[in-house]
Formats: structure tokens, C-alpha cells, sequence
């Protein structure tokens, strides 16, 4: 709650309430309930490993944290000695759980993170030649461990730097020379924990550096960008450290489902502010914590503290197939053997100080004994790497503009509207725009091919129509297509669409309006 990243922590704190108070509304669990108790661990290691013996000695059943991948390392081994389980949503470095059957992980360990962003760059980039910039640490040398594996070593230059009180020190700034005297990167790939990140990224920057720069999940929050606010070269031209800055993030809440939708905007109601990945994850993992104390029947009593904990680790451990999963936020939560969750990936960027959904998504196969890969993959469906297969998704970037209601007819439950709808995306066809109103009384008031401008923006397809007629309003609410399935409003695989209302798609498509997503 105090330290570096303190701002983490008041996020991962408000989602984590919005369950607890939900469960304990309604009985709590098995009729008892919840409490939550905050031990600061200040950002620090030391403080965190201080800790440990006040939770053993309280009566505590489980813990939820660390943030930091470093104060979760410090904090992991007290846990397992005092027989605590211990569940992160954020700790990314392998060695969180690494022989500490105490500590679960409701996250991609970080080493699979670096071969997906490995697979993502060749896909999508299309192999160019990579940069990657790795801290001597746990976190950076799995990050390398895992990219390394994934890509061509024939376009990878790694430069790897020391961390310690003075990051700013001789170490990065050797690193970032070397690097910027290579020949020219593609892109650049920082290979380091959120804490240090900002530091890397100035260095780079000021160095000259223009290539674009992808970095893991702790960057793509709009909290990050806040670090650079006061720095005299973003005050002379914002977006100097933020333009070609991309970021992998488990969730983006601009191309996220209905569910994720729903929490965004209680979270918003709640705490008047908007939920980053960082809230999602923390959301996430306090649902598998209270479902594994439901399951473990805790007796809660003096005498049975360690066995209720004993109890509660078990059943954490057996969430470890989809069939006893938890329903996330975006998709089911279990455990695989080594109690990580491996988990898709959203690759995002920075525009205009937004963080938005990139063009094109690679979406994990879970199962690709389903489907026919041979076929999906001709009709460029599919793109695999050995025996990782991914579903190529476009993202679609689209928003209304209400020109004038013309009409409202509460009796007959209808409304004459003159609006704008555009839509920018990725791709040389035009299959985006098959595009249905289903609630539009003429059905030939709308030809998808009859666009009012069409171009390129951004190196993306615009398309711009204008549509004016009356449209039902059935129970007092407009419906958008949206699938549950891929989170957008193209269905892959066979999933069936749902219904978003519409309320929820302006909030979700058209804030700020048409120059954003």
C-alpha cells in the first residue's frame, strides 16, 4: 500500500473488496463471513519477509500478493515454512513458484510470456531484428529464457544490465549504448519488472532510439505513463517516451467480453476511476481463493488454523483442469502443474495517453483437438509455432456519432435516429464490415457496401457510413451484437453471439469520440 508501487496496490485492493463485499452480501461463505486483513508490505522485500510471521501468528487462512515479483521471492519461503498458501496475481518471475508448493501464480509465468511475445513478433512484425534488453535478474533472464526459445537467433541481439538502488547507473547505460550503436533494431524488447521499466525506457529514448518498444504487463496501464508526466522532454512534447510503445497485458478492457465489462464498471462506480489489467487479475484471484475456502470447509476455529490452511492449499491445488475451474473475467481459471496459469495475452499500445487494443490479436488455441487445424490454418484462421497453435483475431476499432433523435415513440417502443458509424481496422478485404442492425424496422435502410468514405488512416482501413431510420426498443434497452467468446463483435469457431447493451457498448466504443477507439 506504500512504496513504488503503492499505486498497485490501492487498485488490486478496491477489486479485491468488490468480491469480498459481493460474497458477503450474500451469506458469505458457507454462512460466514469474510475478513480482509492488509499487511503493507511497502514494496519492499524486507518488509514483506518481516510480515510473514505476523500472518502465521494471526488468523489468517491464505494470502493474496505480492505485486512485485521480488517482494513475492522474499515473502515465498516464510510461507512454506509456516505452511501458509499463498496465491499472486501479479508476480511474474518463474521462481515465484518454483519448488514452493505454498505459492499459486493467477498469471503466465513471465518465461511464457517471452516465447508468446517471441511468436507475436514474428507473426505480426514479421520477424524483424530484435533488440531485447534484459535485467540480470529472475524476471529478466526468464523473460530472455523464454524469447530466446521462440525466436530467429540469427535477428536477436540481447544487451542484459544489473539492477540495484542505482539503476540509473554505469551497467544500463553501457547496455543502452551498446545497443543503440548494433545495427539498426526493428523493435526493441524490455525484458525487465515494472519497477525498473521506466528507467530502461528514459535511457532508450534519450539515447535517440526511435524503433518501437513492446514490453510486459506491468507498462500497459495508463498509471505508467503518469511516471513520465514531469520529465522535461514529455512536457516539451508529449508522447516523447510513449509514441511506438507497446505493452502484453492479460486484459485490455477495450476489446474485453460482457463480463469484464460488468466489473470495469462497477469498479468505475465504486472507486470513480477506470480498472487497469492490474485490478482484473487481483478481481480474478480473490474469486479462486474464496471458491478454494468454500471447497475446503473451513472450521475456522483456534485448533484447526493450520489444518484450514493445510485444506485451503489442497484445494487450490486441485484446480487444475477446466472442468473445475473458476469463471474468470475473461475465461476459465485453473491451475496447471507447476501452479501457474498459463493465459492469453493482449498486446496493446499507447495513443494519445490511452492504452488501446492493438490491430491484430493472436488468441491461444485451448484446445486443438477440436478443430480441424489443417483447414483453419489454410483459411488463415490459425497460426501455430511446433505445438502452440493461435487463433488470428483483427481487432476492430469502431464508435457512433449521434447526429440528431429525430423521434421517440414509448407507446410503440421505437426512435428515428441520424447517426455516424466508423470503423477502423487491419487487413486488405473488407469482411469487418459485414454489418448487421437487428433492430432497425427496415431492413434495407442499411447496405454495408454503401459506405459514405472510404481510406487509409494510421496504416488501417476506414470505412465511414451514415445511417438514418427507426429502430425497435424493446424492454427499454438497445442491444449490440457482441460474442462472449472472442470478447468482440466477430465470432470465431463456431461461438454465438450475445447481446451487449447499448449503453454499455458507447461507454466501451465511444468515449472521447471518433479519434478514439
Amino acid at each position: 500500500m506504500t512504496g513504488l508501487t503503492s499505486s498497485a496496490g490501492t487498485e488490486s485492493l478496491a477489486a479485491v473488496k468488490l468480491v469480498i463485499d459481493e460474497v458477503n452480501r450474500t451469506g458469505g461463505v458457507n454462512g460466514h463471513p469474510i475478513e480482509l486483513v492488509l499487511f503493507d508490505d511497502a514494496s519492499s522485500g524486507e518488509v514483506a519477509r518481516a510480515n510473514v510471521q505476523k500472518i502465521a501468528d494471526s488468523p489468517c487462512v491464505a494470502v493474496l500478493g505480492h505485486f512485485v515479483s521480488t517482494v513475492s521471492l522474499a515473502a515465498g519461503q516464510g510461507y512454506k515454512a509456516a505452511g501458509i498458501p499463498a496465491l499472486t496475481s501479479a508476480s511474474q518471475a518463474d521462481a515465484v513458484t518454483v519448488d514452493n508448493p505454498y505459492y499459486f501464480r493467477a498469471l503466465t509465468p513471465v518465461s511464457m510470456q517471452g516465447r508468446s511475445s517471441a511468436e507475436y513478433l514474428s507473426y505480426v512484425f514479421k520477424t524483424p531484428v530484435v533488440l531485447l534488453i534484459h535485467s540480470r535478474d529472475s524476471y529478466g533472464l526468464s523473460f530472455l529464457k523464454g524469447f530466446a526459445e521462440g525466436y530467429d537467433k540469427d535477428k536477436l541481439i540481447t544487451r542484459g544490465f544489473d539492477v540495484g538502488p542505482d539503476l540509473r547507473g554505469e551497467s544500463l547505460r553501457t547496455a543502452v549504448e551498446a545497443a543503440a550503436s548494433d545495427r539498426e533494431p526493428g523493435i526493441i524488447v524490455m525484458a525487465t519488472a515494472v519497477d525498473n521499466a521506466p528507467e530502461v525506457l528514459k535511457a532508450v529514448r534519450r539515447r535517440g532510439v526511435k524503433a518501437p518498444v513492446i514490453s510486459s504487463a506491468g507498462t500497459g496501464t495508463e498509471e505508467f505513463l503518469r511516471q513520465f508526466a514531469n520529465e522535461p522532454e514529455e512536457q516539451e512534447r508529449p508522447g516523447f517516451f510513449s509514441d511506438n510503445l507497446y505493452a502484453a497485458t492479460p486484459v485490455i478492457f477495450d476489446s474485453a467480453g460482457t463480463t469484464a465489462q460488468a466489473f470495469a464498471a462497477e469498479y468505475a462506480r465504486v472507486t470513480g476511476s477506470s480498472p487497469g489489467w492490474i485490478g482484473a487479475r487481483a478481481y480474478d484471484a480473490a474469486r479462486l481463493m474464496i471458491e478454494a475456502l468454500r471447497r475446503a470447509g473451513v472450521q475456522n476455529r483456534p485448533d484447526t488454523r493450520q489444518a484450514d490452511r493445510e485444506r485451503v492449499r489442497a484445494e487450490l491445488a486441485k484446480i487444475d483442469h477446466p472442468q473445475v475451474a473458476v469463471a474468470g473475467l475473461t475465461g476459465s481459471l485453473y491451475f496447471d502443474a507447476n501452479r501457474n496459469m498459463p493465459r492469453p495475452f493482449r498486446v496493446g499500445f499507447f495513443r494519445r495517453g490511452r492504452f488501446i487494443t492493438a490491430p491484430l490479436q493472436l488468441v491461444l488455441v485451448e484446445n486443438p483437438g477440436a478443430i480441424d487445424l489443417e483447414e483453419e490454418a489454410r483459411k488463415g484462421h490459425v497460426v501455430s509455432f511446433g505445438n502452440r497453435h493461435y487463433w488470428l483475431q483483427r481487432v476492430v476499432y469502431t464508435g457512433i456519432d449521434i447526429n440528431r433523435v429525430n423521434r421517440i415513440d414509448v407507446k410503440q417502443g421505437t426512435f428515428n435516429i441520424d447517426f455516424y458509424l466508423w470503423m477502423r481496422y487491419g487487413g486488405e478485404d473488407d469482411a469487418p464490415t459485414q454489418i448487421e442492425f437487428p433492430a432497425l424496422l427496415e431492413k434495407g435502410g442499411f447496405d454495408p457496401k454503401r459506405t459514405l468514405k472510404t481510406g487509409r488512416e494510421d496504416d488501417l482501413n476506414y470505412r465511414l457510413y451514415r445511417i438514418v431510420g427507426d429502430f425497435t426498443c424493446s424492454s427499454g434497452s438497445v442491444s449490440w451484437p457482441w460474442c462472449p467468446d472472442t470478447g468482440t463483435s466477430s465470432c470465431a469457431s463456431g461461438a454465438r453471439a450475445a447481446s451487449l447493451p447499448l449503453s454499455t457498448a458507447w461507454r466501451r466504443c465511444c468515449t472521447g469520440g471518433p479519434s478514439a477507439p
